[in-house]
């Protein structure tokens, strides 16, 4: 399983979150308590999350800070959520459906806090059902089902955690393309707002470049945790 090896990389507990969950997991839950659950919400879960909580845990060894507990009272998921594309630019009377309280939205159960008040959801009543939606100022769908969101968090978490020795070979004064020959990645550069340089990055290298306008690094940037962000 990607979570016993996982849990067997990564000692130190540089992936982000993982000082606080750890790598453990609760028990997993009975088939009578899920049924419970579903019968007492009026939703059938997703079924691969019911088999994870039913096989694998209920959490918390999970993305960003960790998965939350199945909840014990969720009535807000018996109205299903009205969202099928991002809100981002939308105004806001068009998905004015506002939560019931600060903490729940209709149709979506809350996994995971990705931290700055952004949140992974799964819908479990809705034309999305079974997949993974982020939810902060705006809403917007990752295009996963929970077992290829918690798939892609182990992997990318491996696979950067594999990539760490590579850092040492970065240094100051080389060259974009002496980057790139020196240390395959997925390299991206980002423009810094108001300035000439720019950063150079890539999603499974533990580091981020700071370049000039020659497009030569001036500082290496090792990352303090390892971020695996599912896609």
């Amino acid at each position: 399983m990607l979570l016993a090896r996982l849990r067997r990389r990564d000692r130190g507990f540089t992936v982000f979150g993982s000082w606080g969950h750890r790598y453990r997991l609760r028990e997993p839950l009975t088939e009578r308590r899920v049924a419970d659950f579903e019968c007492e919400v009026g939703v059938s879960l997703p079924a691969d999350y019911r088999e994870f909580l039913r096989s694998v845990g209920d959490g918390p060894a999970g993305p960003y800070y960790g998965l939350e507990r199945l909840p014990s009272d969720a009535h807000h998921l018996a109205r299903p959520f009205p969202l099928n594309t991002s809100t981002e630019g939308a105004p806001m009377a068009e998905w004015d459906w506002r939560r019931e309280d600060e903490d729940e939205f209709p149709g979506l159960l809350e996994l995971c806090h990705q931290g700055c008040a952004h949140y992974s959801y799964l819908v479990v009543n809705g034309e999305s059902r079974g997949t993974i939606w982020v939810g902060g100022e705006d809403f917007y769908p990752t295009g996963l089902r929970f077992s290829q969101w918690y798939g892609s968090w182990a992997s990318r978490a491996l696979r950067v955690l594999s990539n760490e020795h590579l850092v040492a070979l970065l240094t100051p004064g080389m060259t974009t393309e002496q980057v790139l020959e020196t240390v395959d990645g997925d390299w991206k550069e980002r423009p810094v707002h108001g300035r000439a340089s720019c950063y150079l990055e890539a999603w499974d290298i533990p580091a981020q470049l700071v370049l000039d306008d020659r497009g030569v690094v001036t500082e290496v940037r090792p990352f303090p945790f390892i971020s695996a962000h599912p896609r």
